[in-house]
């Protein structure tokens, strides 16, 4: 069994001339153990492009609207459900924000904007499944 998702890698420059990136940070609960901060991502439905489902995730998970750039690259993991284990891909794109149009949804704790080095500590120190810390640097370069 296998799983896609899309996630944006979402950046900006603040007032002070840093350039900073979006992160969502989770909670330990019963249904997630970790204390993690991550990308916005998320499943990909059927018949959705990259594009649209990079667009509709990040809008859930952050309450912000996006432009979709080009194509990071892809990380891949896999998890266990059911006691089966399902192959994970995950595709990462360039985003830039237009503005914030709703809400957070009520998965994460906290959506922040974070200056790029600390951003990619917490992305180090936390990946549970995927190591994103690698997708952020790749788009560094």
């Amino acid at each position: 069994m296998s799983h896609v998702s899309c996630g944006g890698i979402i950046t900006k420059i603040n007032q002070q001339g840093q350039r900073e990136i979006l992160l969502l940070h989770r909670k330990p609960k019963d249904d997630w153990p970790y204390d993690s901060w991550h990308l916005p991502k998320g499943t990909q439905e059927q018949n959705e492009t990259d594009e649209e489902t990079v667009h509709r995730e990040v809008q859930e998970e952050t309450g912000w609207q996006v432009t979709v750039g080009k194509k990071i690259g892809s990380l891949r993991s896999h998890y266990e459900r059911d006691g089966k284990r399902i192959k994970k891909t995950t595709r990462y794109y360039a985003c830039l924000p237009l503005g914030r149009i709703g809400t957070p949804d009520h998965e994460h704790d906290a959506v922040c904007w974070l200056p790029i080095a600390d951003a990619c500590r917490k992305l180090q120190e936390s990946a549970p499944f995927e190591d994103e810390y690698q997708i952020v640097q790749r788009f560094l370069k």
